[in-house]
């Protein structure tokens, strides 16, 4: 008998998709534009050029204050393609 690996997903904010058409600053250690793939309530992903090499990171935003919050949900409901 074989174990089937089973991932769980343990995010706690829904995820929407982003059109190809918007994109990230990046300021530390050095600037960089970078690609968003997705955002939540939570965080988002994206992917950069880094060492010639295509990367994909992500962020977990921390507490924000009710404008960011509304900046953030104002994104998500104008500027998203659907849920993931």
């Amino acid at each position: 008998m074989t174990a089937k690996n089973h991932q769980v997903d343990r995010r706690k904010h829904r995820r929407f998709r982003v059109p190809e058409s918007a994109f990230v600053t990046l300021r530390a250690p050095d600037v960089r534009v970078a690609q968003i793939i997705d955002i939540s309530r939570g965080g988002l992903a994206f992917h950069y050029i880094g060492e010639g090499l295509t990367k994909r990171k992500s962020v977990q935003f921390g507490q924000l204050t009710a404008q960011q919050m509304s900046q953030l949900q104002c994104f998500i409901k104008n500027h998203t393609v659907g849920e993931m």
